[in-house]
């Protein structure tokens, strides 16, 4: 039976450290506290601006805390990495990702203003430096030359098609860096058929990694992506083109075409 939290410890620095041991990540009370503290900043902020449905101390500390921290069982995140966190909202799963690895290098793109303004002003309550937040569409931001192909890696938890986040994604990857994409139980198959795509985009598909939430049996999956190329200029297409229109790759014909 699972012992409960005492009334020192608040439910959501509880679930916080139990969700992360089961990841293999010792959370020290400093970083729990941090935890609290960006908690009651997405409920004070989510009166203004709808940032998410889960509130819930317990709910919030195993869906998005933890969830975010499973990235780090692909891509340790260790010494210095510029890391870019795509579509991040609330600041997922770059701030729960900075208060875990502090010496990382945190840009987060997204493309509502108040969303931004959020991250912004959260970044600096937790007093976490070297992080910081970017308005503007993924498709814009990864073709501007100051972060073009700079990351050593992209994360994206935004809701959407594997091809559209890696269009997203893999411009503002270095070669050699990786992309990572966190996607529901059903991915798998998903990944399985891009790889056409992935290639003419600059990457390579690496590793499905296919877990369960801890405490919760909610079953997710990480998508990593490896920057083995250049991505082509002419990606990312224009705004809302990735979604609306993915990019059609033409079948390669079979050099034996009677098998």
């Amino acid at each position: 039976m699972t012992a409960q939290p005492s009334d020192h410890h608040g439910e959501l620095e509880y679930w916080c450290a139990k969700g992360a041991e089961e990841l293999g990540i010792i959370l020290s009370g400093e970083q729990k506290e941090l935890f609290n503290k960006y908690y009651k900043l997405i409920v004070e902020g989510n009166k203004k601006i709808n940032l998410t449905r889960i509130l819930s101390e317990k709910e919030a500390a195993l869906k998005h805390f933890v969830d975010s921290l499973a990235c780090l069982l692909v891509v340790p995140l260790e010494g210095s990495p510029q890391v870019a966190d795509v579509g991040s909202g609330a600041g997922l799963p770059g701030i729960p990702l900075k208060i875990v690895k502090p010496g990382i290098f945190l840009t987060m793109i997204e493309s509502s203003q108040k969303k931004a303004d959020f991250l912004e002003d959260t970044v600096s309550s937790l007093g976490l430096a070297d992080a910081s937040a970017i308005y503007g569409r993924a498709e814009e931001i990864s073709r501007r030359e100051e972060y073009r192909e700079q990351f050593d890696c992209a994360f994206c938890r935004a809701v959407g098609p594997l091809p559209a986040i890696a269009e997203y994604c893999l411009g503002l990857v270095r070669v050699g860096g990786r992309m990572v994409a966190l996607k529901g139980r059903d991915a798998e198959v998903e990944a399985q058929g891009c790889d056409q795509l992935l290639s003419l985009l600059g990457g390579t598909l690496k590793e499905i990694r296919q877990l369960v939430l801890p405490y919760l049996g909610h079953e997710r999956t990480l998508i990593v992506i490896e920057k083995t190329h250049p991505t082509p200029l002419k990606y990312p297409r224009r705004a809302g083109m990735p979604k609306k229109q993915p990019v059609k790759v033409k079948p390669e014909k079979s050099e034996t075409e009677h098998d």
